[in-house]
């Protein structure tokens, strides 16, 4: 089995934080829902219809692991934007709102799961043949999926010692987390689990690194989702 990666891009994103209401925050990340949308665009799979998601199924049967690389340092806007008004009885047609994009986010996708799926998510990149267009959060912010490339890997998780992490930390452990002058390390808790009616069911904390630096941990447990990627050096968590 290897792991496959893939670079995810856009002018703009916008992952909204479900605990956000009149303005409206993004995540620095997509969570893992929104990585799931983005495979379920390259693939095909239908959501559903009627507010489902049928992808979370298929990709939780496929028993995928995921984790993410910031490539390129956090940079957020605030912007004005209209929403159209949808209550009835409304004298106003516009709600005046403003919402916090990323601009130019850059990151590096990573995935272990079969290798006949892997191949299919591998090719269609490849080939730019998606199914549906992937975008980041809303269909406004198109996502430009490019350089899919494999990885052979070891595990590393299951030493206990202190590692320099490329990929985001997903606190599904007892970690440590040493703070070094330079880095912005920031803690966010996301959407882990959606069931096929979009209900959240489990949420995770994501720690990340602003500037697209490592973040350098301390095991004090054996995890066995830690991989050291042979062909770069690179380590990151997959969940």
């Amino acid at each position: 089995m290897r792991i496959l990666s893939f670079d995810a891009r856009g002018d703009f994103a916008f992952f909204r934080q479900p605990y956000t209401t009149t303005s409206g925050l993004s995540f620095a990340v997509p969570p893992r829902t929104a990585v799931f949308g983005i495979l379920g665009a390259v693939l095909g799979i239908e959501s559903g219809g009627g507010g489902k998601s049928e992808f979370m199924d298929f990709f939780c049967k496929e028993n995928l692991e995921f984790g993410i690389e910031i490539l390129k340092p956090i940079e957020r806007k605030m912007l004005g934007t209209n929403y159209i008004q949808t209550k009835s009885g409304s004298e106003e047609p516009r709600i005046r709102a403003t919402i916090e994009l990323l601009k130019n986010p850059h990151y590096r996708i990573y995935l272990k799961t079969n290798e006949k799926l892997l191949n299919k998510i591998k090719k269609n990149i490849e080939e730019k043949t998606a199914h549906y267009t992937p975008y980041f959060g809303i269909s406004e912010f198109i996502a430009t999926l490019e350089n899919p490339q494999f990885y052979e890997f070891t595990v590393i998780g299951n030493n206990l010692s202190k590692i320099h992490l490329n990929s985001c930390l997903y606190l599904f452990g007892n970690f440590k987390i040493h703070y070094e002058v330079g880095k912005i390390i920031i803690s966010e808790r996301q959407q882990f689990h959606m069931n096929s009616f979009r209900r959240t069911e489990k949420y995770v904390d994501v720690i990340h690194e602003s500037n697209a630096k490592s973040l350098c941990v301390s095991l004090f447990e054996k995890i066995d989702n830690i991989y050291l990627l042979s062909e770069s050096d690179k380590v990151v968590m997959l969940v």
